[in-house]
């Protein structure tokens, strides 16, 4: 009975380490680089193909997307943008991190928030990678400061971008979107299922 009972605490206790190790969050190798990005490339047209419709978001769906670790402490609101034949075209999120709003695109990104150039494979002159996931990163420090940060997560474009006078303050809030982007949706980030 004895064995039976130590067997039992054993069992009790190997479950509650797995479980207290796997809520510690994955330890990301990544050290940003930026690209210096104060004058545009090819500048992008806004107006959305013909038959493109667009919704308002449910807090669930921006819930089935954005990691669990955003979703607190800030107000998500969002619009998807679809293509004639129902499939997602893009998905775009304004996310409001403390006293900043991050604006996110996924999907089929053709605008960098200031042109196009920026989501070209090749225009960034340096990349950098958060784990596995490879981020373009730029930095516009005349007038304002931008920050725009472009990459593949899961196979889907993602494009995060800020703005402050000062790009100092918005940096590791920025940083820490993309991350979270990489920590929690790598494999599993998927934008199939949302629908008109």
């Amino acid at each position: 009975m004895k064995k039976r009972l130590l067997f039992v605490c054993l069992i009790c206790l190997c479950i509650f380490l797995c479980a207290c190790e796997a809520s510690e969050p994955k330890q990301i190798s990544w050290e940003p680089v930026y690209n210096t990005h104060d004058i545009c490339g090819v500048q992008a047209s806004r107006m959305l193909p013909e038959g493109t419709t667009k919704r308002d978001l449910t807090e669930a769906e921006i819930a089935g997307v954005v990691p669990e670790t955003l979703l607190v402490g800030g107000k998500i609101t969002g619009t998807a943008y679809f293509k004639p034949d129902k499939e997602l075209y893009y998905m775009a999120l304004q996310m409001q991190q403390g006293e900043y709003i991050a604006s996110v695109l996924l999907g089929d990104i053709s605008w960098g928030g200031c042109c196009m150039s920026v989501t070209f494979d090749g225009y960034a002159k340096r990349t950098c990678f958060c784990d596995t996931t490879e981020y373009a990163l730029f930095r516009r420090d005349n007038k304002c400061g931008l920050l725009i940060g472009h990459g593949k997560v899961n196979g889907i474009p993602l494009l995060v971008r800020m703005e402050a006078d000062d790009p100092g303050e918005i940096q590791p809030v920025f940083e820490n979107i993309l991350e979270n982007f990489v920590r929690y949706k790598q494999d599993s980030l998927n934008v199939s299922w949302l629908k008109p």
